[in-house]
């Protein structure tokens, strides 16, 4: 069914490349090479849905360290200062999602939902090793997301009213931009679900492009099936999934059964 790797080291590479179009890195051509192809494609959907609000370093704070080298005070170096504010922000709302994951709505929903998730996919994601939060963990979660809240503010109270109302507009925008007030991903799409398990099935998926004989997209749709009935995946007749592999280019050696006449 599915090698012996967590979800995490699954999507760890599929992530990366994602978050190498916030900040594409010439001398990183190489980044995802090992990847199938649609696997790019798949980058790019995520970039662009939860990751939209996310800007690179350089785009969030860029200045000439040879001419802040000259300033004898913060009113002559802010001038040489560009700071998107809301790209900040948004930087400073994602951290503090991270303790409502751990001990908030969003933690508690996930902990919902996995009690009706078979033991199978549980291992999946945690490995067949789950290790729970202390509390000292969670509240140190919480400390450094209210310490770095504090930090912005103070940094951007220097740079007057404006760049206050832009920071905290980033901070809305951090903490709502990858779940609605529902905790559901936010930007979804009704082929979330499927983008999302390719995206964690590319070994699988890679070995039966390389197969002999030659594998077919007749092929993956029936491996899908167990994941489907198991609600793993979300997933229609053959038709939808030949829409999705043509959408994201996940092709397949073998021939196949043609689609159903619409």
């Amino acid at each position: 069914m599915l090698a012996k790797m967590t979800y995490m080291d699954r999507l760890k590479p599929v992530l990366a490349l994602a978050a190498n179009y916030i900040k594409p890195d010439p001398k990183d051509r190489a980044q995802g090479a090992h990847l199938p192809e649609y696997c790019h494609k798949l980058a790019s959907i995520i970039r662009k849905s939860h990751l939209r609000f996310i800007r690179g370093p350089t785009d969030v704070i860029s200045y000439d360290p040879s001419k802040l080298a000259a300033c004898k005070s913060i009113d002559e170096a802010r001038p040489l200062v560009r700071i998107d504010w809301r790209a900040y922000g948004a930087w400073i709302g994602m951290v503090e999602l991270v303790p409502q994951f751990l001990d908030g709505p969003l933690g508690r929903r996930v902990e919902a939902e996995l009690a009706h998730v078979p033991p199978a996919a549980v291992d999946l994601v945690f490995g067949g090793d789950r290790k729970e939060c202390t509390e000292a963990e969670i509240q140190a979660a919480r400390d450094e997301a209210k310490r770095l809240r504090e930090h912005a503010v103070a940094f951007a109270s220097g740079w007057g009213t404006a760049a206050l109302a832009e920071l905290f507009q980033g901070i809305a925008d951090g903490l709502t931009g990858m779940f609605n007030e529902k905790l559901e991903a936010a930007n979804s799409t009704p082929r979330e679900g499927i983008y999302d398990f390719l995206a964690i099935a590319w070994p699988e998926i890679q070995q039966m492009q390389a197969s002999t004989p030659a594998k077919s997209r007749k092929d993956l749709f029936e491996w899908l099936q167990p994941f489907v009935k198991d609600g793993i995946v979300s997933l229609g007749d053959y038709d939808q999934l030949c829409d999705v592999c043509d959408e994201i280019g996940l092709k397949m050696k073998g021939r196949g059964r043609p689609r159903n006449s619409r």
